[in-house]
């Protein structure tokens, strides 16, 4: 079903519909509004996979075991040679 729902834009963001017009690649505000939400949406689906990867790592570092002679300035030492060496 297509619905036309009713929006308040800002008169800056009236103007950079009329500037993306104007350039030609969009036809009508319509076809603004849907990459606008294409792209919100993409960004709304890479949001949920970053928090699915946190708490899956969240929940490996509580099943881990607890390591007893952890030393935090060797283990960054380490991390930042790994960095380096790419």
């Amino acid at each position: 079903m297509t619905r036309n729902p009713s929006i308040s834009l800002t008169e800056h963001q009236q103007n950079d519909i009329g500037d993306l017009l104007k350039g030609g690649r969009y036809q009508s505000v319509s076809e603004i509004m849907r990459a606008g939400l294409r792209l919100l949406m993409d960004q709304e689906q890479q949001r949920e996979a970053v928090i699915k990867r946190l708490e899956t790592a969240a929940i490996e570092g509580l099943n881990s075991k607890i390591v007893e002679d952890f030393d935090v300035d060797d283990f960054l030492a380490h991390k930042r040679k790994q960095h380096s060496e790419g």
